[in-house]
């Protein structure tokens, strides 16, 4: 029940008076539920299946949702956020009555598309996970000009379901990773610098929102329907509602594509880049492209530079293809290169690319920022260097990729920083029997939190997607500020309630202090 029955006057007072009652509601989780046992009968009942609901969540299942090998296992040092229940449901309506649940007992609630967000972002703690494994279906419209996606379907099941009929959607660079919270926090993937943001692709979603009167409420939304409110769920979607499915526009892609991976020793690490930088800008946008820096166990650490075309090919790409291999001959390390490969499987290339898809098995610890300007910064690279050089793990690495295109009009969304320079701080590493002591997990994290201070400055602002939301200025600061007060209305107007993410969402057990 909510400390008050009385509906709330005004939106901005209801969130107030929600997010204190949020407080008691989570100390309450340890001291007994206030949901008696007739209304979790009679929510069980009114479910698809009677399995869909499970209660006396164990933080063994709470880790279990999310597959980054980080919080599991034996006395994990990362330690997951646990629910007081899970529903799995089996079609739309089953989401509707979740969350009207979470909204008549003061709830907070969060869907779970595949857990690929390794926080633990979707997972409320004593509140309802929402887990949409079984919400998997996708669609390709008779024109193939778009698909309609569920919410737990994942990057690899959508191409392989449209790429064989000569068209893609912008979905993620890893095929597990989930196409919900991808889309839904913006979605730098496949495509990108030429089709846009896999987030600017969307036509339209159906979404569950809950209102100052607490009723869930199920509506197909699109720019005609609401602008603002399409405009926050696409780039801040996790803060506002739930989404079941949305529809995504295709775009025609060859059966075939060519791609490219060179390696440099770190000595060349600025000079590599700042060629890299200059050749970037002047490829044409069906060209996609990073730089990786990392180590080798045998060779040391090393940089890599790594292209992938996704259109057809042109004599503008057969030139900077040419120009980068000349760059690349008589300065790459053979026995790292991939070298220039022509005639790949596009389905094969964008399900199963090498350079930096994980292993689900292995501990992941991650940390996503944007740079200032379109310009990389002087001492960021010498940055990156100094601390992969001073890491022992080869599961370190750097990856930096840029030149997202701007959205406007009915494109336009929350999801900000264009044009700029998008730099991951990751550090992934084997998990075994000893757990989390024996494999340095305290190590491997320390090591990315320090890194990631190091490139802050350099930044300014960070990909709400790629975050361990380590401090509390996390969320804010992935938005641009304009951006940031549309929400905070958005989150007033159409969440009065606070069930889902909070605007300062931090993670249980990070810091209190700025980042800054």
């Amino acid at each position: 029940m909510y400390g008050s029955d009385t509906i709330c006057a005004g939106a901005t007072i209801c969130l107030i008076a929600s997010l204190i009652w949020t407080v008691q509601g989570a100390s309450d989780c340890t001291s007994g539920t206030p949901v008696s046992k007739d209304d979790l009968t009679a929510f069980r009942v009114s479910l698809s299946s009677p399995i869909a609901l499970r209660t006396e969540v164990t933080y063994a299942q709470a880790a279990e949702l999310v597959p980054d090998g980080l919080s599991e296992g034996n006395a994990p040092f990362f330690q997951m956020p646990v629910p007081q229940y899970i529903v799995t449901p089996e079609n739309e309506q089953d989401v509707v009555k979740a969350i009207q649940f979470a909204a008549d007992h003061g709830l907070k609630t969060s869907a779970r598309g595949t857990g690929h967000q390794i926080s633990g972002i979707a997972v409320p703690s004593c509140g309802i996970v929402i887990d949409m494994s079984n919400l998997n279906k996708i669609s390709l419209a008779p024109d193939l000009q778009s698909a309609t996606v569920q919410m737990g379907a994942r990057s690899g099941a959508l191409f392989n379901e449209t790429l064989p009929r000569g068209v893609m959607p912008v979905a993620g660079h890893c095929q597990h990773v989930g196409v919900a919270g991808f889309t839904l926090g913006g979605g730098y993937g496949w495509g990108s610098r030429y089709f846009g943001a896999a987030t600017d692709n969307v036509l339209s979603m159906d979404i569950v929102t809950v209102g100052p009167n607490r009723t869930a409420t199920l509506a197909r939304l699109d720019y005609k329907s609401d602008p603002e409110l399409f405009f926050g769920m696409r780039g801040a979607g996790g803060m506002l509602g739930v989404a079941v499915s949305m529809t995504v526009k295709t775009h025609p892609i060859p059966q075939t594509t060519t791609n490219a991976t060179y390696a440099f020793n770190i000595s060349r690490a600025q000079e590599v880049v700042t060629w890299w930088e200059a050749w970037f800008k002047a490829s044409p946008r069906t060209l996609e492209s990073g730089i990786i820096i990392k180590r080798d166990h045998s060779l040391g650490p090393y940089i890599t530079i790594w292209v992938v075309l996704v259109n057809a090919s042109s004599p503008e790409t057969d030139t900077a293809f040419a120009n980068l291999s000349a760059f690349a001959s008589n300065r790459s390390i053979p026995a790292l290169d991939g070298g220039l490969s022509t005639n790949t499987s596009t389905l094969a290339m964008l399900t199963d690319y090498p350079t930096y898809c994980g292993n689900l098995s292995q501990a992941t610890y991650w940390n996503t920022y944007y740079t200032k300007n379109s310009t990389i910064p002087q001492g960021l690279v010498s940055t990156m260097v100094t601390w992969i050089t001073n890491t022992t793990s080869d599961g370190a690495y750097f990856v930096m990729y840029a030149d997202l295109p701007p959205a406007s009009g009915p494109a336009a969304n929350a999801y900000g920083f264009r044009g700029t320079y998008q730099t991951e701080v990751i550090d992934a590493w084997d998990r075994s029997a000893g757990g989390a002591v024996v494999d340095g997990d305290a190590n491997h994290i320390a090591w990315v939190k320090a890194a990631s201070a190091a490139v802050i400055p350099f930044t300014s602002g960070r990909y709400v997607n790629q975050l361990m939301f380590d401090f509390p200025d996390d969320n804010r600061a992935s938005y641009e500020p304009a951006t940031w007060e549309r929400i905070v209305k958005l989150k007033a107007a159409h969440d009065p309630l606070n069930l889902f993410r909070d605007l300062n969402f931090a993670r249980p057990g990070a810091s209190t202090a700025s980042s800054k």
